[in-house]
């Protein structure tokens, strides 16, 4: 609006202006969000079709497969099937019974025995069942399993061992780790530097352990998380530990 010699039209005019200017910023504002929305959505949907192709073309192999009477190959990709289902889906609650990341582990060392044959041989202990039934972050072992096969095992000349052993100790739940790979020097836990036989095969990199080892902190406090133990061409020993009680679900807020 003009300007006037009235005072009070001169400020009407201001306020009207002055609306005016906040109407046309939250219209864009509102657009904008819009547009991100579904940007997002698209993305999202994109995001899905791979690995629901993935799936499919999984699902084809299989079925050919089981037609051609190879149990092998039929057992690998469903193993394969279902380790993805688990890392891209969530299915709802993040926390599942200890079981259940059991049944990922074993799909996994399944999937690497076929891939390498003899090369290593794997054993998980369990100290008590009813340590099955409590609940802990999905996917917090299962990737730590796979750090010391690729890691560990994968270059090591002879035979390898793996074992992984549950055990509860009053109120906290250990998952113990263990192989006689080729270790590493230092800690992962900071930041340093991985292995330089790490650092030679691009994406396969100990970020499982940081990974683990902070979510486990964010959710149930820095009493828990992470210990490694390791020596050069000797091996390596990591241990998680997590809260029993109230099976496993701790929820820890921090002011």
């Amino acid at each position: 609006m003009p300007s006037y010699k009235d005072i009070e039209l001169n400020l009407l005019s201001g306020t009207f202006n002055k609306m005016t200017g906040e109407i046309k910023h939250l219209i864009g504002e509102v657009y904008e969000k819009q547009l991100l929305v579904k940007e997002s959505e698209i993305k999202f949907l994109q995001s899905q079709m791979n690995p629901h192709f993935l799936f499919n073309t999984l699902i084809t192999i299989g079925y050919k497969a089981r037609l051609s009477k190879d149990e092998t190959v039929y057992k690998m990709v469903t193993a394969m099937t279902e380790l993805l289902q688990a890392g891209i889906y969530s299915g709802g609650s993040d926390m599942i019974p200890i079981r259940q990341e059991l049944e990922f582990i074993r799909f996994y060392l399944y999937i690497q025995k076929e891939r390498f044959d003899d090369k290593f041989e794997y054993a998980i202990e369990v100290e008590d069942e009813s340590i099955l039934d409590l609940r802990l972050p999905k996917l917090s072992i299962e990737p730590l399993v796979e750090n010391a096969i690729v890691h560990g095992l994968e270059k090591k000349v002879g035979k390898g061992t793996l074992t992984l052993r549950i055990r509860r100790e009053d109120d906290t739940i250990f998952f113990e780790i263990t192989d006689n790979g080729l270790g590493f020097e230092g800690g992962l836990m900071d930041g340093d530097p991985a292995p330089s036989a790490a650092k030679k095969k691009p994406g396969h990199h100990h970020i499982g352990l940081n990974n683990t080892n902070k979510r486990i902190k964010l959710i149930y406090g820095d009493a828990y998380g992470i210990d490694i133990e390791s020596r050069m061409n000797e091996g390596s020993k990591v241990t998680v530990r997590i809260p029993a009680d109230r099976g496993g679900i701790v929820l820890c807020i921090k002011s």
